[in-house]
């Protein structure tokens, strides 16, 4: 998954436009990245160097604790 990807979404939301993924895969990657975001090191949070983007996610994450985001990580792992 490439920055864009990350600012096409944030984008879609911020203009109330519907974001439609096709396939359970593409719905779960959808639904996990705030969780996966939260997981992320710094260094890895600053692929996004648009300042709006990384708003956006920042604070689409900050209502999830660090053992939240760990267990729906731990929980996606054990399923697969």
């Amino acid at each position: 998954m490439t920055p864009d990807i990350f600012a096409i979404i944030a984008q879609q939301k911020k203009n109330k436009k519907p974001l439609l993924a096709v396939g359970t895969t593409s719905t779960r990657t959808l639904e996990s990245l705030p969780y996966l975001r939260k997981q992320c090191s710094e260094e890895q949070k600053d692929i996004i160097t648009d300042a709006d983007t990384k708003h956006y996610w920042d604070e689409l994450t900050s209502d999830i604790s660090s053992a939240q985001a760990e267990k729906y990580v731990a929980d996606i792992i054990i399923q697969n």
